[in-house]
């Protein structure tokens, strides 16, 4: 299957998993970065380290090497975290309380009433006991 079919078709389930936010990631030239890949396939399946930061300064190809990881080497695979998370903050509409309400609303499979949680402390505590008990890898970018 060609890779931009492939990829399409991951896009679409995607959305079927409930991938809360997902920010289009043009692929169409991407080539290489098999060590990258492979770093973040070591980290996902033998590290014991709950997160990996990657950084380096903008436009050196952090959220393209993640996303075509993801698409290509994750999903359907062995490895596939329960959940995954891509969450873009470059969007007007995509504020840190909102990306809090998304994120639990999306780990609790909507069982948490969001208005409930009545301060901000309610909503970090909720957002952190969802990430210390369910797997899933993420992807935020600013």
């Amino acid at each position: 299957m060609k890779q931009g079919r492939r990829l399409k078709n991951v896009e679409t389930n995607l959305l079927e998993w409930k991938l809360f936010r997902a920010t289009r990631v043009n692929l169409r030239n991407f080539t290489g970065r098999a060590q990258e890949r492979e770093l973040l396939t070591d980290w996902l399946t033998r590290d014991h380290h709950s997160m990996l930061s990657v950084s380096a300064i903008g436009g050196m190809g952090k959220t393209a090497v993640a996303w075509y990881w993801l698409m290509e080497d994750i999903l359907g695979s062995d490895e596939q975290p329960r959940k995954i998370v891509w969450w873009s903050f470059y969007d007007r509409e995509s504020s840190f309380g909102r990306f809090l309400k998304k994120a639990i609303e999306y780990f609790s499979d909507g069982e948490v009433d969001w208005n409930l949680l009545e301060s901000i402390r309610d909503q970090m505590s909720s957002f952190i006991k969802f990430c210390a008990i369910i797997p899933f890898f993420w992807c935020l970018t600013e």
